[in-house]
């Protein structure tokens, strides 16, 4: 009788979902080690599904999986980041421009106050990419080039990438806390999840851009020409 109820305490407890019980991975396995390859707080996983699978042995399983990666805060948490991100780039590339400027002048003050603004900007760009594994970091930035690249073009209204769809495939192995990766999967972009084109906010600069020289700046005046030689040549 003990063994009996022993028997049947083990089949509930696979009937539950322990993945320890699973005979082979499922979306829930794969879902769980997505989460430690994607540990970013401003990224979300969803639609997580297992679209093919073949065993290899009793403890290793190769399967093929898509999932979406998506910033939390849908499209207004998304276009804040990459405006905002967009600006700070902006900014540390002119203070890298001034600070050069600087050393060759020889303008130690000006210098270090420069620096102290770049330490500033890094920061800031650095509390806005929080990811911290490669993968969550690389499928930001990849998101946010397009970004960059619209609005470096003078865009004023952009479709953000609120997320990426991708596919992956990758080998799982049985232990004793279920199905886990063997190694790193291998995961590739299919798609940009993107929102209607829409103006973006700007920033106000901490560093002034100067204006670009105009044509009739580019110039000399008359005055400033050096004359022309008219003594004919012999």
């Amino acid at each position: 009788m003990g063994l009996f109820k022993i028997k049947r305490s083990f089949l509930l407890a696979c009937l539950l979902g322990l993945s320890a019980c699973s005979f082979k991975p499922d979306s829930a396995d794969i879902e769980r080690e997505l989460a430690e390859v994607y540990q970013c707080p401003i990224l979300e996983l969803s639609d997580v599904k297992k679209v093919d699978g073949a065993e290899v042995s009793d403890k290793l399983y190769d399967v093929a999986f898509t999932y979406t990666a998506s910033i939390k805060g849908g499209k207004a948490a998304a276009t804040n980041l990459f405006a905002e991100w967009y600006s700070l780039g902006k900014q540390l590339q002119l203070a890298e421009r001034d600070q050069t400027r600087a050393i060759m002048a020889g303008n130690t003050q000006k210098e270090e106050q420069i620096g102290a603004v770049k330490t500033q900007l890094s920061a800031r760009i650095n509390t806005l990419m929080p990811c911290r594994t490669m993968e969550a970091d690389g499928r930001l930035r990849i998101m946010y080039t397009e970004f960059a690249i619209a609005a470096g073009s003078g865009q004023d209204k952009i479709a953000v990438s609120l997320g990426a769809k991708i596919s992956g495939v990758g080998r799982m192995g049985k232990a004793e806390s279920g199905w886990r990766f063997a190694g790193m999967p291998k995961l590739t972009m299919t798609d940009f999840v993107t929102g209607e084109p829409a103006p973006y906010p700007k920033f106000k600069p901490l560093i002034a851009e100067e204006p670009q020289p105009t044509e009739a700046e580019n110039d000399a005046p008359p005055s400033q020409l050096s004359p022309i030689d008219a003594t004919p040549s012999r």
